[in-house]
Order: C-alpha cells, then structure tokens, then sequence
C-alpha cells in the first residue's frame, strides 16, 4: 500500500472487502482521466488478487510469496495484460483479435485457481476484439478477475460495459495531490502543471520529468502575447519547434500542443462568461486582457472549429497548412 497514491487507497480497501467477503467483481473496469493512476490501481488489484497471504493478515500484497515475486518480474504464469502491440501491426494502436483468441487459450489450459486479466487502454480493441472478449466475459472462467483499464468507457461496447463494475477515478483533491507531489522527484516542477493537465498529477508529474515547464513558458508568451504574431511567421515557427530533435526527444509533439490550444481556448471563452480560468489559473491576467476583444459567442465558436481540427490531428494533410488555419482562426477572432 505504501507505493499507492494516497487517492486510491479507498478503492484498494474496497476492493480487499468486498474479497474478504467473497464478493469481489469479476470483471472491473477502471475509468477515468489520463494520469490519476488507474493502471497502478489495477496492478495493485492484481498482486492483491493472486498473493498468497491470507487476508486475515492484512489487505495489502505481501510483495514477498512467489506469486508476488512472478507477478512483479513479469513473469506470472496466471497473470495476462492485454495492451496494443506494434510487432501485431496497426500501428500498436489496437489490441487485436489474435491476442483475445491467445488469452482464450490461455485461459482455457491454466490451472484452476486465481488468475487475473489486465487489458489497458480497454479503448484499444475494436468491435472484433470487443466481442471476442464479450464471450469470455458471459462465462467467466471461474477464479478468474479481468481489470479493464480505460480513459473512456463510454468507447467501449455497452455489452462489455454492462458486463463490468464500473469504477470512476476522477482526479484528486488539489491539496491532495500537490502534497503528493512534493513528495515525488521533480514535483515541484509539476506543481505549476497540474490545472493544465486537468488536476491529473501523474501527467503534471511525467511531463515535468520531460522538461515541458520550458515548453509551457514558450506556449503562454506566444499566445498569451497583447499582440498575437502574423499567422503564417508563426505558424512557421511553430512547426519548426515541434519538429526539433529536443522537442520531439520530450514526447512533446502536435496533439500535446493541440490538447494545450484547446485548453487555452476553453479558458478564454470562461473568462469571456466572467467566470475563472480553469487550466491557465496563472495567466488570468492575459486570459482576461484577450478575451475582451471578442464576445462570449465568438470565443465559443472558435473552440468548436478547434475541436473539429483536433480530429485530424494525428494525420495533418500538411503540419504547416494546419497550423496556418488553426492560427489564423484565432488571430482573426482576437483582432475581430
């Protein structure tokens, strides 16, 4: 327990309950925002599901019996994590059909007793691979516990769905995880990150270890700029940063810019309304001198077609026609 955010350690409890009471769901689906620590819970459950240590000696993993030490190398014979794979093709953006019809097999031949099934991100199989799942998941195998990881469950099929003990992880208390932070390395980095990743402090904190605090100060001067560079000089700009080596060494590539931008944008338009930013809380005083420019319908306006640009995102026709259009959408708004 000691190594579980202190936010999911109510969820671990329950979970230990409801095994202590022999309740325990067989198929749970963890959802939630990216970066409040749904994988660490599942493995968690896991090692908590398949540990030797009888519950009556505590609710935590013992991390020491054989099945502890299999399951932390890796290496535990009853134990499946199902995630996408770029070595099957698609991009390593899919979980396919052939690794469903492989835990069924799997399945199929193991031992009675506990066994436990980790699939993460759930999102990543399509229809195929949400059915062929859908018929373990009607006649489970007994002993055996499958964690569905997902940032949406609302992507999955509702079959799978209603097949699942859905669990919702929203982000933690800001005191809460800032105090967490501080205990971490480079949390004090991450501290001014965590309203821009939506209060999620496992993204404040990853992206703080990548050096993106360097990146925030360079996004806030140009678009937090009084006055807004020529579209086309800075969308040429901008491209040249996303394609430098230590840019892209960072992780820190267009939809990461993209998710910021549309964060930006949902600030102006609640400043805009009169009420206070929420993702940008440190730049209120750019937020409020920009979004009196334009009125509250045309700040609404510009995020929707920002949204619909998002969709192609991860395949730009052209990076530096994208960028053009989605800058000269906003400089156009501004200086309307």
């Amino acid at each position: 327990m000691a190594e579980l955010m202190p936010w999911l350690e109510p969820l671990y409890r329950r979970f230990a309950a409801a095994m202590a009471a022999e309740r325990a769901p067989q198929a749970l689906m963890l959802g939630g925002p990216r970066g409040v620590g749904k994988e660490a819970l599942a493995q968690a459950l896991a090692a908590r599901w398949l540990c030797e240590r009888p519950l009556e000696a505590g609710e935590s993993a013992c991390g020491q019996c054989r099945s502890c030490r299999l399951l932390h190398r890796g290496a535990h014979p009853m134990a499946w994590r199902l995630a996408p794979e770029t070595a099957l093709g698609n991009e390593g953006r899919q979980i396919t059909i052939e690794q469903i019809r492989a835990l069924q097999e799997g399945l199929s031949l193991a031992e009675t007793g506990r066994r436990v099934v980790t699939i993460v991100p759930a999102d990543a199989m399509n229809r195929f691979t949400a059915n062929a799942l859908l018929k373990v998941l009607e006649e489970p195998p007994a002993g055996v516990s499958f964690l569905l990881v997902t940032d949406s469950p609302s992507a999955l099929l509702p079959t799978v769905r209603s097949r699942c003990q859905v669990w919702w992880i929203a982000p933690p208390r800001r005191d809460l995880a800032l105090a967490w932070l501080e205990t971490q390395e480079g949390g004090a980095q991450a501290a001014p990150l965590l309203d821009l990743a939506g209060g999620a402090p496992l993204a404040a904190l990853r992206w703080a270890r990548s050096g993106w605090g360097r990146w925030l100060e360079r996004f806030l001067a140009e678009a937090g700029g009084d006055a807004p560079k020529a579209p086309l000089a800075w969308a040429a700009g901008l491209e040249s940063w996303l394609k430098a080596k230590e840019t892209q060494e960072s992780g820190f590539g267009l939809e990461a810019w993209m998710d910021w931008w549309l964060r930006w944008l949902h600030d102006l338009a609640r400043v805009a309304s009169g009420a206070a930013a929420r993702h940008f809380s440190r730049a209120e005083g750019q937020l409020e001198a920009l979004a009196g420019r334009a009125s509250l319908r045309a700040w609404l306006a510009l995020e929707r077609r920002a949204r619909a640009r998002a969709e192609w995102v991860r395949h730009p026709l052209n990076l530096r026609l994208f960028l053009e259009d989605v800058l000269s959408d906003y400089v156009d708004t501004v200086g309307g």
